[in-house]
C-alpha cells in the first residue's frame, strides 16, 4: 500500500464547477458567472450565453455544460 500516492490522490482532484459565460475579453478569455459571482475563465471557441465546466482551481473551461437551470442548496 503506497501512502504517499493515496495522500497525494486526495490534493490532486479536479475541482469543477459551472458557469455561463457572461462576456468575451479576448480570444481565450472569457468572464463568467456562477451563483451570482464573477469568474474569469481560460479556453477557446467559447460564445456568450454557453454553459461551461471550469477547473476551479486554475479557471481553465473544460468542456460545455447542459444548458439548465442553476440552483443553489444550503447545506
Amino acid at each position: 500500500m503506497n501512502y504517499l500516492a493515496q495522500f497525494q490522490a486526495v490534493f490532486n482532484q479536479e475541482l469543477k464547477s459551472v458557469a455561463k459565460i457572461t462576456q468575451i475579453i479576448n480570444d481565450n478569455q472569457y468572464w463568467g458567472e456562477t451563483n451570482h459571482i464573477a469568474v474569469k475563465l481560460y479556453g477557446k471557441g467559447y460564445a456568450v450565453g454557453q454553459t461551461v465546466f471550469y477547473n476551479v482551481k486554475t479557471g481553465e473551461i473544460l468542456e460545455t455544460a447542459p444548458d439548465l437551470d442553476m440552483v443553489e442548496l444550503v447545506v
